[in-house]
């Protein structure tokens, strides 16, 4: 769900709220990737990740220049992020659910951009600060 609101010719304020679900999850106790890796849909005991995201941005366009600047605050809440028990050992198990536990996660921030799509020179840069 989305909603804007035109300033002006070349300003708007724009807000969304957004749910997403994840139904299959890479099983890892490892930074890199490992031959003992697993995938896992969820069931039963696993119940799929869900994430809720808010977020509200000001948008501005320089329109004889060619650029335009952004700036976006949001927040998340993850629900059932799956975590792994302390000392879980991928290698002998038979029932992966039994080494995992359901969690929570939270994160905000602010993203910055600033584009350039008009003349020889293009290129946009941007900068994200993030807390989890």
């Amino acid at each position: 769900m989305s909603f804007g609101y035109l300033l002006a010719d070349h300003s708007s304020l724009k807000a969304s709220y957004n749910r997403g679900y994840q139904y299959l999850f890479m099983m890892s106790n490892t930074i890199a990737m490992a031959p003992t890796d697993q995938w896992k849909l969820s069931d039963y005991h696993m119940e799929p990740q869900f994430l809720d995201q808010v977020s509200m941005g000001y948008y501005k366009d320089f329109y004889y220049s060619g650029m335009s600047a952004s700036v976006e605050i949001y927040r998340k809440w993850g629900h059932n992020i799956v975590e792994f028990r302390d000392g879980a050992s991928l290698i002998r198990i038979q029932h992966l659910e039994t080494e995992t536990l359901p969690g929570k996660q939270t994160a905000y921030g602010v993203e910055t951009m600033i584009r350039k799509d008009a003349g020889t020179l293009n290129g946009w840069m941007s900068y994200t600060f993030l807390h989890s």
